[in-house]
């Protein structure tokens, strides 16, 4: 276990020492950003920098989630997750490029 821990804090030092703003300028696909609003891993205010540089997106606030929202609010999580897919027409872009 305790080499799980120690893999664990080193991957969150590599992920801190990672800044990715640059490329969000880049993504010309939609893109979705689910915050929780009591994060205290990821703060949530990152979702200007999604509204600010990535020209297809949206942001969903789950007001009672921390770092999981797939785990907090499971049934707002899916329902966001399915309508962001299917306004997007995600499964129809995902089938013609496997074909």
């Amino acid at each position: 276990q305790r080499t799980t821990i120690e893999s664990f804090f080193r991957s969150i030092g590599d992920l801190r020492d990672t800044d990715l703003r640059e490329d969000l300028s880049h993504l010309d696909i939609p893109t979705l950003g689910i915050y929780g609003m009591k994060d205290n891993i990821v703060s949530p205010n990152n979702a200007k920098l999604l509204n600010k540089n990535v020209q297809l997106n949206q942001v969903a606030m789950m007001a009672h989630s921390r770092h999981f929202p797939m785990i907090d609010e499971p049934e707002t999580f899916m329902q966001t997750l399915g309508t962001f897919l299917q306004n997007n027409h995600v499964t129809e872009m995902v089938r013609e490029a496997s074909e």
